[in-house]
Protein backbone atom coordinates (compact mmCIF):
# COMPACT_ATOMS: atom_id res chain seq x y z
CA UNK A 1 0.00 0.00 0.00
CA UNK A 2 1.14 3.51 -0.74
CA UNK A 3 -0.05 6.60 1.05
CA UNK A 4 -1.27 8.96 -1.63
CA UNK A 5 -3.74 11.26 0.09
CA UNK A 6 -4.79 12.84 3.35
CA UNK A 7 -7.68 10.35 3.45
CA UNK A 8 -5.11 7.51 3.43
CA UNK A 9 -3.33 9.06 6.40
CA UNK A 10 -6.59 9.50 8.29
CA UNK A 11 -7.56 5.90 7.53
CA UNK A 12 -4.23 4.64 8.83
CA UNK A 13 -4.72 6.68 12.00
CA UNK A 14 -8.14 5.07 12.55
CA UNK A 15 -6.65 1.63 11.97
CA UNK A 16 -3.83 2.38 14.43
CA UNK A 17 -6.37 3.40 17.06
CA UNK A 18 -8.34 0.18 16.54
CA UNK A 19 -5.19 -1.94 16.84
CA UNK A 20 -4.06 -0.10 19.99
CA UNK A 21 -7.47 -0.63 21.61
CA UNK A 22 -7.50 -4.30 20.64
CA UNK A 23 -4.01 -4.94 22.02
CA UNK A 24 -4.82 -3.15 25.28
CA UNK A 25 -7.92 -5.25 25.82
CA UNK A 26 -6.08 -8.44 24.88
CA UNK A 27 -3.35 -7.69 27.43
CA UNK A 28 -5.99 -7.32 30.12
CA UNK A 29 -7.76 -10.53 29.03
CA UNK A 30 -4.65 -12.74 28.75
CA UNK A 31 -4.13 -15.30 31.53
CA UNK A 32 -1.42 -17.91 32.17
CA UNK A 33 -2.28 -21.22 30.49
CA UNK A 34 -4.53 -19.60 27.87
CA UNK A 35 -3.98 -20.73 24.30
CA UNK A 36 -2.99 -18.20 21.68
CA UNK A 37 -6.01 -19.40 19.69
CA UNK A 38 -8.34 -18.32 22.50
CA UNK A 39 -6.58 -14.96 22.77
CA UNK A 40 -6.70 -14.55 19.00
CA UNK A 41 -10.44 -15.23 18.93
CA UNK A 42 -10.97 -12.66 21.68
CA UNK A 43 -9.03 -10.10 19.63
CA UNK A 44 -11.08 -11.00 16.56
CA UNK A 45 -14.32 -10.32 18.44
CA UNK A 46 -13.04 -6.89 19.46
CA UNK A 47 -12.13 -6.08 15.86
CA UNK A 48 -15.55 -7.23 14.64
CA UNK A 49 -17.23 -4.95 17.17
CA UNK A 50 -15.27 -1.95 15.95
CA UNK A 51 -15.76 -3.09 12.37
CA UNK A 52 -12.07 -3.73 11.87
CA UNK A 53 -11.07 -5.06 8.50
CA UNK A 54 -8.12 -7.37 8.99
CA UNK A 55 -5.70 -8.27 6.24
CA UNK A 56 -5.25 -11.87 7.39
CA UNK A 57 -8.96 -12.57 6.88
CA UNK A 58 -8.65 -11.36 3.29
CA UNK A 59 -6.05 -14.06 2.67
CA UNK A 60 -8.19 -16.78 4.30
CA UNK A 61 -5.78 -17.26 7.19
CA UNK A 62 -7.41 -18.74 10.27
CA UNK A 63 -5.97 -16.16 12.63
CA UNK A 64 -7.32 -12.65 13.18
CA UNK A 65 -4.00 -11.36 14.40
CA UNK A 66 -1.56 -13.89 12.91
CA UNK A 67 -0.35 -14.90 16.35
CA UNK A 68 -0.77 -18.67 16.29
CA UNK A 69 -0.31 -21.56 13.93
CA UNK A 70 -3.41 -23.41 12.70
CA UNK A 71 -4.17 -26.47 14.79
Amino acid sequence: MSISSQADIEGLQRISDAVALTLKQMREYAKPGMSTKELDEFGGEILKKIRGKVCSQTYLWVSWLDMHQPE
